[in-house]
Order: structure tokens, then C-alpha cells, then sequence
């Protein structure tokens, strides 16, 4: 890149856009840092932009479903999550979201599915063993 990413502020990254606007993976670190800072509506912003570009890019909806997330938009940014896991199935990271976002939701039987799924991808990922004791009582695999 043009700099160590932890170096770039946002207006470097539009800076960089101005001139290179389909550039995807500066779109990408912008809208990560506006993320990051919680612009919540220019992230969202961002991330649609980059969708734009890449539709088929799992981690752009993950980035804005995680934005809508923390916007207090669940139902959107569960819509975002299963578009990542179906672009990206059998990734762990994923399910664990969409359990947390499950359980926001209040279905919590989803949301045990899915800490399941994400713990049979990767059996010593603490938090969904982490979530799933605390919601069944019972002892996670990476506690084994």
C-alpha cells in the first residue's frame, strides 16, 4: 500500500480515491476506519460503494452488516451476514457473527445453531464456545 495502513487517516484514503475511485481495496480500509471510528453513516456509505464494486466480495458484507450491527440495525446487518456466509460458506468468523446477531434478535435457538457451526469450523474458537455455555449452561469444545 502507499504507507502502513495504521499510518492512513481517512482523508488520506479519500485522497488516494479522488484520483483512484474503483480502487476497491482503499474503499475497503476506508470504510474500516470509518468503522473503526464509529462514522457509522459514512462507513455504510462506504461499504455500499465497495459492494458496488464487488458484489461478490464476502468480506464488504460482513464490513457493512458489522456497521449495521453496531448502528443498532440487526435485521440489515443480518441480511449483510448471511450474504458473507453464502459467498464465504464454512468460514468460522461468520457464524459466530450470525450468532450474535441471532441472539440480538432474540432467537436463540438460531443463535445456538450457529455458535455450533462456527465451533465444528474451528474447534478451539473460545468465543462461540464462550456464548454457547452461556446460553445452554453447558461446556463449550475449546474448553475440552
Amino acid at each position: 500500500m502507499y504507507m502502513e495502513d495504521s499510518e492512513m487517516t481517512v482523508e488520506d484514503y479519500r485522497k488516494i480515491l479522488e484520483t483512484d475511485p474503483d480502487n476497491a481495496e482503499v474503499k475497503k480500509e476506508l470504510a474500516d476506519r470509518l468503522s473503526d471510528e464509529d462514522r457509522l453513516d459514512e462507513a455504510i456509505e462506504e461499504y455500499r460503494s465497495l459492494i458496488c464494486l464487488t458484489p461478490d466480495d464476502p468480506c464488504a458484507h460482513f464490513g457493512l452488516g458489522d456497521a449495521y450491527y453496531k448502528k443498532g440495525m440487526v435485521k440489515e446487518a443480518i441480511a449483510e451476514t448471511l450474504e458473507a456466509i453464502s459467498l464465504r460458506p464454512g468460514w468460522p468468523y461468520y457464524h459466530n457473527r450470525m450468532g450474535k446477531l441471532l441472539e440480538a434478535a432474540g432467537d436463540l435457538d438460531g443463535a445456538i445453531t450457529q455458535y455450533t457451526m462456527a465451533l465444528e469450523l474451528k474447534p478451539d474458537f473460545g468465543d462461540p464456545a464462550d456464548s454457547l455455555e452461556r446460553l445452554t449452561g453447558k461446556q463449550g469444545r475449546s474448553r475440552r
